[in-house]
């Protein structure tokens, strides 16, 4: 901005108002600045946005419906992390992270990729997304994808023996991957090697024309459509599929055996910290070496607060609420231990939690007589079904109110006995 670096957020607060001002074509001169063109809501025309420059990580990150994005050369990782509908062209490289975890809209790569779509889905309301790689992509492509359309055209490959790279599709659940050219090996376990279809042709035939021309290419089209044998698609096995191949039926030593020592080495990945004999599974699980089982304890110790409260009302809990956005809920908390919320524990109350509270070492405590007055009108909670069990409390005191206050919304029927002839 007029001659200026800015930082990210700068940036994306300049783009978001010149959107909001109804600008609908932005050009972008980038120095790394992250996540441009991403999270522009859908406006009542598209929005374009050409980037010229270095562009940092995540371009189009999280963009949706209606934006476009143009990056005039190579871009940073993380191209369209999260899509949720913006169409990105990238004329140029794309690196490590391009299009993961992606749901909707559409990748343009002029060149080739690293290690694309990770964990790509489908949104089964949408479009598919889909992702196109001119010439390769890198090694751990399509780790654990899971929905989506990915075509590799294999077009002078950096890695001419494979244009998937090494160990394609682990963990790949679903999609589809159109390819062209040499591929030196796949995730066997998961993805099965096919033919396309008349039908997959036709597609790909049809789709190739808008990619080629917004990636500046259309000179290729023939010869990427003029061969169909020089195409594949790799497509995960159904659940079904799965159920009935052999390596899922393995016993736990020979997947240890024959799997886990092969990829991680005799022993496993903490053999230079075992000590002791080596067993089938190398941990020992009982006497003294017995592993423990991590436990949350959050509610172990008791704030300051709710420890210095006589009534034990949770005001932890209360100002989580409140900050939530919760307020009726952080008022009403208080019923379920007390009767007398706006009084004895509000108002009048000495408020040993507000002394006890941390907060006041910075600033001052929480306004726990704020949050009594507050509570003066509250809606009395519902009581419980009835138990049919009779109890007597002596004395109507604070004490005496309280408890019959907490039986009877437990369903009990209370009857207090009071010496005096009022209820002081």
């Amino acid at each position: 901005m007029r001659g200026k670096r800015v930082p990210s957020r700068v940036l994306e607060e300049f783009i978001q108002e010149a959107v909001k001002q109804e600008a609908r074509n932005l050009y972008i001169y980038a120095d790394g600045q992250q996540g441009i063109g991403g999270r522009i809501y859908p406006q009542t025309e598209p929005v374009k946005i050409i980037i010229e420059g270095p562009v940092g990580q995540r371009c189009g990150s999280m963009g949706m419906f209606g934006t476009e994005i143009v990056v005039k050369g190579s871009a940073s990782d993380d191209v369209g992390w999260l899509n949720c509908g913006a169409r990105i062209t990238v004329l140029g490289d794309v690196t490590n992270g391009a299009w993961n975890a992606a749901t909707q809209g559409i990748l343009y790569v002029q060149g080739g990729g690293a290690r694309c779509d990770t964990m790509t889905k489908h949104n089964p309301r949408f479009d598919l997304p889909q992702s196109w790689y001119f010439r390769d992509v890198g090694d751990s492509f399509a780790e654990f994808k899971a929905g989506g359309i990915t075509v590799v055209c294999g077009v002078n490959p950096r890695n001419p023996r494979t244009v998937l790279g090494y160990k394609p599709c682990v963990g790949m659940v679903g999609g589809i991957i159109y390819f062209r050219g040499k591929i030196d090996g796949y995730s066997e376990r998961d993805v099965k090697l096919l033919e396309i279809t008349e039908q997959d042709r036709q597609w790909l035939t049809e789709k190739l024309k808008p990619y080629l021309t917004a990636i500046e290419r259309m000179e290729y089209y023939e010869e990427l459509t003029k061969n169909p044998n020089e195409w594949h698609k790799l497509v995960p096995y159904t659940p079904q599929e799965r159920r009935q191949r052999r390596w899922f039926k393995i016993s736990i030593e020979d997947l240890r055996k024959n799997y886990w020592k092969e990829e991680v080495g005799k022993g496993g990945i903490f053999v230079e910290y075992i000590d002791h004999e080596m067993t089938t599974i190398p941990y020992i699980v009982r006497g003294e070496f017995c592993r423990y089982k991590p436990v949350w304890a959050n509610e172990k110790y008791l704030p300051p607060c709710t420890y210095s409260c006589p009534t034990s009302i949770p005001i932890h809990k209360r100002t989580a609420l409140i900050r939530l956005g919760k307020i009726k809920e952080a008022l009403e908390l208080v019923l379920d231990y007390s009767p007398l919320p706006a009084t004895v524990c509000g108002m009048i109350c000495p408020n040993l939690c507000m002394q006890a509270c941390t907060r006041g070492m910075i600033d001052m405590p929480i306004s726990v007589k704020k949050l009594g007055k507050a509570s003066a009108e509250l809606t009395p909670p519902k009581k419980a079904k009835p138990t049919g069990h009779k109890i007597a409390v002596i004395g109507a005191g604070p004490a005496g109110m309280s408890v019959a206050w907490l039986l009877t919304l437990k369903g009990h029927s209370v009857t207090i006995y009071e010496a005096t002839n009022a209820i002081d």
